[in-house]
């Protein structure tokens, strides 16, 4: 939670998240089978470009997608 399209999220917090998209990747969610299929609110649906969040593209909260992404790669070491 918080205003990640302003503020670059802890990274308790993107540790956190790794963990689950991990758990995802390793099995834990049939059909999740590779980092592609992470995505951010503005990636995907009717709202797709339109909403704010998650912010990891946001100039202003620093891009931090590649630290997620690295968070990721780390949980599944």
């Amino acid at each position: 939670a918080g205003r990640l399209h302003e503020y670059a999220p802890a990274q308790v917090q993107l540790d956190a998240a790794a963990r689950v998209v991990a758990w995802a990747l390793r099995g834990g969610l049939p059909g999740v089978t590779g980092i592609g299929q992470v995505w951010g609110h503005r990636e995907v649906g009717t709202l797709k470009g339109r909403t704010e969040c998650p912010g990891w593209a946001s100039a202003a909260s620093g891009n931090w997608r590649p630290r997620f992404y690295r968070a990721v790669q780390d949980a599944m070491s």
